[in-house]
C-alpha cells in the first residue's frame, strides 16, 4: 500500500466507486484506485469528497490529512482500524500526576538530543558545538545556498506535510486516535511532537534533494513535474521515518513502564 497525494490545482472531486475511489480533475483523465492499495491520503483542503467516500476511507482505516493552500495541515480524518495498546492510557495516567508534564517534556528533550547528536556525527562536528536551534538554522542557510528560496519553500512545505502525515499514521497505529488525542490535549500534542523529532531525519537528505531539484530547474523542467519529484523524493524516506517513529514511540512506552505505569 502507498499514500495517495491529491494536489490543489485544480480542485479534485473524489467519490466512491464500489471499493475504489474515483478521482476527477478538470485537467486530466479520471483516476480510479482501490482502497486496498491506499495506506493514507494527503489532500488539498479544496478537494471535494462525497460522504460515501469519506465513510469508506474511515471504515477501511485510511486516514486523510487535509492541507490548506500553503501546505499547512488543516485537519485529519481518522480511520477506525488501529493497533490497540496501552500507550494512550499510560500517557493519560502520566499527565494525571503532578509532575507528569515535566517528565514528558524531559523525555522529549532527550529524544531531540539523540537526534541532534546523530546529526552532528554525520556532519563530523563536535556534539556540543551547536544547540538544536543553531544547528537547524545553519542547515537552513545551507538549503538557501543550494537552491532558490521559492524551491526551498516548495520542498519544505510538501515534506513538512508529509512528515505530519507519517506522525499521524504512527499515532493512530499505536492507539492514539482522535478521541485519545483530544483527551490528552493540551498537555500533549503527540502528532506535532513526533513530527518535530522526525524532521531531524530529513535535514541532510533535503540538501541533496535541493541540489537535484536546482539542476532540474536549470533544465526548465515544468512545475508540475518538479512538484511530483519533491513528493517522490519524500516517499523514498518514508520507510526510514516510519522505522524511526516506531522506535521513538517504543522508547516513550518503555519510559512510562519504568515509571510503573501499566
Amino acid at each position: 500500500m502507498k499514500p495517495l497525494y491529491i494536489e490543489s490545482t485544480p480542485a479534485a472531486a473524489v467519490r466512491l466507486d464500489g471499493r475504489a475511489l474515483h478521482i476527477c480533475r478538470a485537467d486530466r483523465a479520471p483516476v480510479v484506485i482501490g482502497l486496498r492499495n491506499v495506506s493514507q491520503i494527503i489532500a488539498a483542503g479544496r478537494t471535494r469528497f462525497t460522504s460515501a467516500a469519506l465513510e469508506s476511507c474511515m471504515r477501511s482505516g485510511v486516514s486523510i490529512v487535509f492541507l490548506d493552500s500553503v501546505g499547512q495541515v488543516e485537519g485529519f480524518l481518522h480511520g477506525l482500524k488501529s493497533r490497540h495498546g496501552h500507550l494512550p492510557s499510560r500517557l493519560e495516567e502520566l499527565f494525571d500526576q503532578p509532575d507528569g508534564l515535566r517528565i514528558y517534556q524531559t523525555w522529549w528533550k532527550a529524544m531531540e538530543s539523540r537526534r541532534r547528536c546523530t546529526l552532528t556525527r554525520r556532519l563530523r562536528i563536535e556534539p556540543d558545538r551547536h544547540r538544536a536551534r543553531a544547528l537547524k538554522s545553519m542547515l537552513q542557510r545551507a538549503r538557501l545556498q543550494r537552491a532558490p528560496q521559492a524551491l526551498v519553500q516548495s520542498l519544505q512545505m510538501r515534506w513538512n506535510a508529509g512528515v505530519r502525515a507519517v506522525a499521524q499514521q504512527l499515532a493512530q497505529e499505536n492507539g492514539l486516535n482522535a478521541t485519545w488525542q483530544r483527551r490528552l490535549w493540551p498537555r500533549c500534542d503527540i502528532v506535532t511532537d513526533l513530527a518535530e523529532l522526525l524532521n531531524w531525519e530529513l535535514l541532510l537528505p533535503a540538501l541533496t534533494e535541493l541540489s537535484r531539484l536546482d539542476r532540474a530547474t536549470r533544465r526548465n523542467i515544468p512545475e508540475p513535474i518538479l512538484r511530483a519529484r519533491i513528493l517522490a523524493g519524500f516517499e523514498t524516506h518514508r520507510p526510514t521515518l516510519l522505522h524511526c517513529g516506531t522506535e521513538i514511540l517504543h522508547r516513550l512506552d518503555l519510559r512510562l513502564l519504568e515509571l510503573g505505569l501499566v
